[in-house]
């Protein structure tokens, strides 16, 4: 599949903050739209801290989907029946004293596995 590059400038900017399994919807200036849902992420700071969200984005008729996760760590239970074609990820660890920042390597490779991914970035 040949991805063609598409620029988009959307009307009526707005922030809206998702809860895992909330959706919204984002529409551009010719009517384009993308639907984008929030998956459950990772605890990343203090315990206290709200959890950080991976996100599904979905095109119009669900022709193609891609998953943004910026850490690698994820729901696994929460993602067993989603599906993505893309998944952007790292694929490389980066690990403190006693701690994982980013997860990668084989973490990533299982969860395009589970989302069946046809491709990783």
């Amino acid at each position: 599949m040949i991805l063609h590059p598409v620029h988009l400038s959307f009307r009526n900017f707005q922030v809206t903050y998702l809860e895992p399994g909330q959706e919204s919807e984002v529409e551009a200036e010719n009517g384009s739209k993308v639907r984008i849902r929030a998956t459950a992420g990772p605890v990343l700071g203090p315990p206290w801290q709200r959890p950080e969200n991976g996100y599904l984005v979905i095109s119009p008729q669900g022709q193609l989907t891609l998953y943004y996760e910026p850490h690698c760590v994820y729901n696994k239970d929460f993602l067993e029946k989603e599906h993505a074609d893309i998944v952007i990820t790292p694929v490389i660890k980066q690990l403190l004293p006693n701690f994982t920042l980013v997860s990668g390597q084989e973490d990533a490779v299982q969860l395009a596995k589970l989302l069946h991914a046809k491709d990783i970035t």
